[in-house]
């Protein structure tokens, strides 16, 4: 069976919904409301991507230009729907997106035990001919309440 093809867009309001619907179904990633990914979908559509096999949303990526640092993309979530995994689809939008970014440096941050996360960024430094640091805690658990993981820095320089 041939792999599914994809079509990489930049999203719009009319996305976010269906964003939000995916990042429900994407255990472990953490959930935002409904309204934070329209918000996203519309106010940092460039800087955000989806993937679409035919009219069903099979992943997206959602970042932004931190206001100190416009030289950067920062990825706030990853998510591809289950149906669509196991053909890279991930890497695949981020590499799409940092082509149509160009930054100088993409930062993320990830817990210590996301695996799968910290695997899809080196796999992404590597292709990048880039070098990579994953840094101490950016947010330590109490900066996040208590009952969440702390988030460490994962940063690329190109």
């Amino acid at each position: 069976m041939n792999p599914p093809e994809f079509i990489f867009e930049h999203p719009n309001k009319s996305d976010g919904y269906a964003i939000y619907e995916l990042a429900a179904r994407s255990k472990p990633l953490d959930l935002n409301s409904g309204y934070h990914y329209v918000l996203f979908a519309h106010h940092f559509a460039k800087t955000c991507l989806i993937a679409k096999s035919g009219d069903t949303l099979a992943a997206f990526v959602t970042g932004y230009a931190p206001p100190d640092a416009p030289e950067t993309l920062f990825v706030w979530q990853v998510a591809v729907d289950e149906r669509f995994r196991g053909h890279g689809l991930a890497k695949k939008l981020l590499l799409e997106l940092i082509a149509r970014q160009s930054p100088k440096k993409i930062e993320a941050t990830i817990t210590p035990d996301n695996e799968a996360s910290q695997g899809l960024f080196r796999s992404l430094t590597k292709t990048l001919n880039a070098r990579w640091r994953f840094e101490e805690d950016l947010f330590s658990s109490a900066d996040l309440g208590g009952g969440h993981a702390a988030e460490r820095l994962f940063e690329i320089m190109r």
